[in-house]
């Protein structure tokens, strides 16, 4: 992927770019941490056509200047910032950053996993702030990322917790297979922000407390924070979730909320994870 560099003066501006799995969102913020503007589009699978659609858009935000990072989050695992794996978008070993620097060779950049960068927003947003934060995206897939003093942990951050397993309704099964976006529309033929059947909202609730019930009692989260287009309605299912969690002894209770912006909250988190990176 060829794209000529970008000669431009570098000003108070940070690019967030958050990659789904179904939808990209791309973001500029102010040095303050304003959202300035942002453009949004479906996802292509190709990497090419992926590239060429970020690269357009950015510089569209953008303009004439070189903005001072691009923090990029991705749904994946990633190691030395790179894409090691992708599954949702069948990528493998996508070295974006490498594609992204021919077009603008002099800006930072930085590539964490969407979850992770997730819970990064929802740390530095949510009031009182958490010592230790949950992230939990409910979504296409489902992800999560574990934040310590508004820091990724490191020896968490490849975590899965999709493919947390328990029994459910008599057979062992992963948390990613009931509960997630996709099975919902399997089970229900609906979205989860149309579900207006208590009894469907219950049984999300169940689906999602289950998961939940493994985390808690080994991350010891003083706060939960649920995002992703599922965890956005978080509240139709909200009682639901409460009341199968009481079933935990009290050492473990916590705060479970909806995310601040919660289908925005991962660029947020590209945008305190870039000012961090700066800084230190």
């Amino acid at each position: 992927m060829q794209a000529p560099p970008i000669d431009g003066t570098i000003v108070d501006m940070i690019i967030a770019i958050d990659t789904g799995g179904t939808k990209t969102l791309i973001a500029k913020f102010s040095d303050d941490g304003e959202l300035v503007s942002s453009q949004k589009f479906p996802t292509p699978r190709d990497q090419a056509e992926y590239l060429s659609q970020v690269i357009s858009v950015t510089r569209e935000l953008s303009g004439e200047d070189n903005p001072r990072g691009i923090s990029i989050a991705l749904p994946g695992v990633i190691r030395d910032q790179k894409a090691v794996i992708c599954k949702n978008l069948g990528w493998q070993n996508f070295d974006i950053i490498s594609e992204l620097k021919i077009a603008w060779p002099d800006v930072p950049m930085w590539l964490e996993n969407d979850a992770n960068l997730g819970g990064v927003g929802a740390a530095n947003l949510i009031s009182p702030t958490p010592e230790k934060c949950l992230y939990v995206t409910v979504s296409t897939g489902i992800g999560g990322g574990y934040i310590e003093n508004k820091k990724i942990v490191s020896s968490t951050s490849e975590s899965e917790i999709s493919d947390i397993h328990f029994e459910y309704n008599g057979a062992i099964t992963r948390w990613g297979a009931i509960a997630n976006g996709r099975a919902i529309m399997s089970d229900f033929g609906v979205y989860a922000s149309q579900l207006t059947n208590p009894d469907d909202q219950r049984e999300i609730g169940r689906r999602v407390a289950r998961g939940l019930m493994a985390l808690i009692p080994v991350l010891r989260p003083d706060a939960i924070a649920f995002g992703g287009g599922v965890g956005a309605h978080y509240h139709l299912f909200e009682r639901f979730v409460l009341e199968e969690l009481e079933i935990l002894p009290e050492q473990y209770r916590c705060s479970i909320i909806t995310a601040p912006h919660p289908e925005e909250i991962v660029i947020y988190g590209c945008y305190y994870h870039a000012i961090d990176q700066l800084n230190n």
